[in-house]
C-alpha cells in the first residue's frame, strides 16, 4: 500500500468522524424545529377545535364537512383552509410521535422519513458545531467507520474484479 492511498485513508477517517459528530445535532435540530411547528399549527387550529367541540362534539373533521357542504363559496374555502391547517397538524403530531419514540426513531424519522420542508429549513439553518459529547463522538466514530468499510469493500470488490486472472499453467 503506498504512503499517499494510507494518507488518503486516514484524511478520509477525519472528515467522515466530522460529518458523523454533525449527525446528532443536526437531528436535535429537526426534532425542535418539528416540536416548534406542531406548537404553531396547535395555536393555528385552537379556534377551529373549539367550535368543533361546541356544535360537533369535538368531530373536527364534521366541521370542514359542513364547510364543505355550505352553499356560500366563502365558507367553502375557509372549510378547505381549515382542512389543510387540520392536514399539517395531524401530519406534525405523526412525525414528532414517531420521532420521541427513541433515538433510532429519531434519525430514521430525519433522514429517510423527513417531512420535506420542515427537513429543509433545518438544512439551511443549521449552524456547524462540532459538539463533543459522547453520543457525537460515537456516532461520528461508527460513521466514519462504517462509511470506510464500505468504500474499501468496494474498492477490493472493483480491484478484483479488473485484476487479470493469471493463466493456470500445468
Amino acid at each position: 500500500m503506498s504512503i499517499i492511498s494510507r494518507y488518503f485513508k486516514i484524511i478520509s477517517f477525519a472528515l467522515l468522524v466530522l460529518v458523523g459528530i454533525q449527525l446528532p445535532g443536526f437531528v436535535t435540530a429537526y426534532g425542535n424545529n418539528l416540536a416548534a411547528r406542531l406548537a404553531e399549527s396547535d395555536i393555528a387550529i385552537a379556534p377551529f377545535q373549539k367550535t368543533a367541540d361546541q356544535h360537533f362534539a369535538g368531530n373536527l373533521e364534521t366541521l370542514v364537512e359542513h364547510y364543505a357542504n355550505n352553499e356560500d363559496s366563502v365558507i367553502t374555502d375557509t372549510g378547505n383552509g381549515v382542512q389543510s391547517i387540520y392536514q399539517r397538524n395531524k401530519l406534525l403530531k405523526t412525525a414528532l410521535g414517531s420521532f420521541q419514540v427513541d433515538q433510532l426513531n429519531a434519525y430514521k424519522e430525519t433522514f429517510l422519513h423527513p417531512i420535506a420542508d420542515v427537513q429543509k429549513q433545518v438544512w439551511s439553518n443549521y449552524n456547524y458545531n462540532v459538539a463533543l459529547d459522547a453520543n457525537a463522538i460515537i456516532i461520528g466514530l461508527s460513521f466514519a467507520l462504517l462509511l470506510l468499510i464500505i468504500i474499501e469493500s468496494l474498492l477490493w470488490c472493483i480491484k478484483f474484479l479488473v485484476k487479470p486472472k493469471r493463466a493456470i499453467r500445468a
